[in-house]
């Protein structure tokens, strides 16, 4: 059976779908695995075994898309995404099942493209919602979640350089992929009073990561030069697998509504995630790792809104600008002293 997975974007869902991946992987004897995947997303699991991964460029990426997918045929289409440049590639693909999700899921006119839909729970984390593409297949109630993502020796390398044994760190990636409607980052002057905390009280040294976008490189200087203890920045310096590699090292790492919360869980690493703009039992780390959150949402809700969370969609946003300052730096101190103490 030749299985083709659609999802495209963005990382934090890419990783996400890695244990569906690994279910058929492990569940299907005979299966042939073919990912259709953006070109940022496609480094993370670039190295994993047995799956051809198909590129997808933003800019230009169609003619190639086409190109590479014509005169292919697949047994079943996984769409995993609901959005309409998603939909759009799908109809590049030839298969005879195509299989997508139902109910709040199926966004965009998703139900359009596909000819099976599966059955999730409306209040479902992303990774629950992917899981439930493996009953389709025949894969019915295991249990286990695994992720094995491959780290080069060269990545390791330079986790270890700045992460060497026994030397306790804390990763801070301070911003969210933004858009113009969603606020996801917490005030840069809360991030460096929690950062002296850390290097001062703890002993723990502190290390920025991030991908060098300018609203990055303003957390970056605004820390530099307003912390009284320094940490190290290798915002703009390293790749996903490398970014994995420090966090399989590290203590944790604390971060907004982003991917390296989900690939911290990937390799078992605590995710002291900030939530106040969005759901974290939608989008936050996965069940088995949500131990160390600050979850504000319901509060966010609540101020901003006059709403509960059963008043709204399933993983509803707060667009209002203030919405993350609800995440006071006692609530974030108090989740990194009960980590310590734990360790």
């Amino acid at each position: 059976m030749h299985i083709c997975l659609l999802r495209l974007s963005a990382l934090g869902d890419v990783c996400n779908a890695i244990p569906l991946m690994r279910r058929l992987q492990d569940n299907l004897s005979s299966v042939t695995l073919t990912w259709v995947i953006g070109e940022k997303e496609a480094s993370l699991v670039s190295d994993i075994e047995n799956v051809e991964l198909i590129r997808y460029r933003k800019s230009g990426g169609w003619r190639a898309l086409r190109e590479q997918l014509t005169g292919r045929y697949f047994d079943v289409l996984l769409l995993l995404q609901p959005t309409m440049r998603a939909h759009l590639a799908s109809l590049l693909i030839n298969a005879d099942r195509r299989i997508g999700c139902d109910g709040i899921h199926a966004r965009e006119g998703h139900r359009w493209f596909v000819n099976e839909t599966v059955s999730s729970p409306d209040q479902a984390h992303v990774m629950e919602s992917f899981l439930v593409f493996s009953n389709a297949m025949g894969v019915m109630n295991p249990t286990s979640i695994r992720w094995d993502i491959p780290i080069s020796a060269p990545a390791h390398a330079m986790a270890a350089y700045y992460i060497p044994p026994g030397h306790p760190v804390l990763i801070v990636s301070p911003c969210a992929s933004e858009s113009k409607k969603i606020h996801r980052n917490w005030p840069v002057e809360r991030y460096i009073e929690v950062i002296e905390f850390v290097i001062e009280r703890l002993g723990w040294q502190v290390i920025l990561t991030g991908s060098g976008h300018p609203t990055e490189r303003h957390y970056e200087n605004m820390i530099l030069k307003q912390s009284r203890f320094k940490p190290v920045s290798l915002i703009g310096q390293t790749s996903v697998k490398e970014l994995l590699a420090l966090l399989s090292r590290a203590k944790a790492v604390l971060c907004p509504d982003s991917s390296p919360a989900h690939l911290a869980a990937a390799v078992n690493t605590p995710a002291i995630g900030l939530y106040a703009a969005t759901n974290p039992r939608r989008s936050g780390p996965p069940p088995y790792a949500r131990q160390w959150i600050v979850d504000r949402y319901e509060d966010s809700l609540k101020h901003f809104t006059g709403k509960s969370p059963d008043q709204v969609s399933w993983g509803a946003k707060v667009h209002h600008p203030r919405a993350m300052e609800l995440i006071a730096v006692e609530e974030v101190i108090d989740v990194l002293t009960r980590l310590a103490l734990k360790a």
